[in-house]
């Protein structure tokens, strides 16, 4: 059975940022490092949620606030440890915004139909609205890709939130992922959660093996083990293709002839065919 997945990775700095939005709206002319992406098919990507303009752009629209209240209190500051907005968000701990990758197999896809693929990518913004917390005015872009090999969704989120600083005794922006993933723990208990969002939504996938120590696999190493299993599949596809022709073959060269539309044969043949076929 196919698996339900979702991956996160935080965007570090605004240039990774924009180059993350070049790549998701192809942008680029060619992408000779991804052999995967078909760009005559890039025409078949469906915007879950648009981003007509430069990632980056939508950035400062989505933290607007936040830069107001950061340029009010640099007022205030020494000149020796001004900064401006952009300097101290790449200078940050924290990351500038996350990326989230949703998937599972080939097999699963290719027994959809476009309504029913449609409706998967909704219950994916469902579980990100519902489940972890996000609204859809925090989404830079939501993008299904449908020009690899593997269908997939690049959703791009600010974690945005407003809380307590205690150092000033008021509330104050800040960009943070913990404040939606907690930890491990909580990245798991969410996981649980999409894949049982999945299954009560009629689709039919299982969950990841929990607590593997293995850490989880970013974007890219996740689409490079998802081509190798892609691979994998298209070659026993092949070999079982190859050894049904072999058969027939044989069941018409050794047949020693029809009745009734049946093929009769004698049984050290059917033997030999068997043990051909099981192999």
């Amino acid at each position: 059975m196919s698996y339900a997945i979702f991956r996160c990775k935080g965007v570090k700095s605004l240039s990774d940022l924009s180059n993350r939005g070049k790549h998701n709206k192809r942008e680029k002319e060619s992408y000779k490092t991804n052999p995967d992406i078909r760009i005559e098919d890039s025409s078949k990507n469906i915007e879950l949620i648009k981003c007509d303009k430069k990632y980056i752009e939508k950035f400062y629209e989505i933290t607007k606030d936040y830069r107001l209240e950061f340029n009010e209190r640099m007022k205030n500051t020494r000149s020796d440890r001004k900064k401006s907005f952009y300097q101290m968000v790449n200078d940050s701990k924290s990351v500038v915004a996350d990326e989230i990758l949703f998937t599972s197999d080939k097999i699963f896809f290719d027994s959809l139909s476009k309504e029913e693929l449609m409706k998967w990518a909704n219950t994916v913004l469902d579980f990100v609205y519902e489940d972890m917390g996000y609204k859809k005015e925090q989404i830079i872009h939501a993008t299904l890709h449908m020009d690899e090999k593997t269908p997939h969704i690049h959703l791009v989120v600010v974690p945005l939130v407003k809380k307590f600083d205690k150092r000033v005794n008021k509330e104050r922006y800040s960009i943070s992922k913990k404040a939606y993933i907690k930890n491990s723990i909580h990245l798991s208990e969410l996981q649980d959660k999409y894949c049982n969002r999945l299954n009560k939504n009629g689709f039919k996938l299982e969950r990841g093996q929990k607590n593997t120590g293995v850490k989880n696999l970013t974007p890219k190493q996740l689409k490079q083990v998802t081509r190798i299993f892609n691979k994998d599949l298209d070659n026993a596809k092949w070999e079982l293709n190859r050894k049904y022709r072999t058969l027939i073959n044989k069941m018409e060269s050794k047949t020693k002839g029809i009745l009734n539309k049946k093929i009769v044969f004698d049984y050290n043949t059917y033997l030999e065919l068997m043990v051909d076929w099981l192999q």
